[in-house]
């Protein structure tokens, strides 16, 4: 679901705290300081047993799970 912006990724690099993964316009993840203004974007983890049935996530297309 890259939309070629520059997104925040939810981990850190290891052994630092101002430092974490970002996913770059190109889709490339990369590491830099978090004092950059890159977009967030809120996630979430679904159960094993949930599964895609249909649909590429676009506003004219959802994505259909079950």
């Amino acid at each position: 679901m890259h939309m070629g912006y520059y997104d925040w990724t939810i981990s850190r690099l290891a052994d630092t705290s101002n430092r974490a993964f970002f996913v770059d316009y190109d889709g490339f993840v990369n590491g830099n300081y978090v004092n950059r203004n890159y977009a967030v974007r809120p996630s979430f983890n679904l159960e094993s047993s949930i599964t895609y049935v249909s649909g590429s996530g676009s506003a004219s297309d959802p994505m259909v799970i079950n």
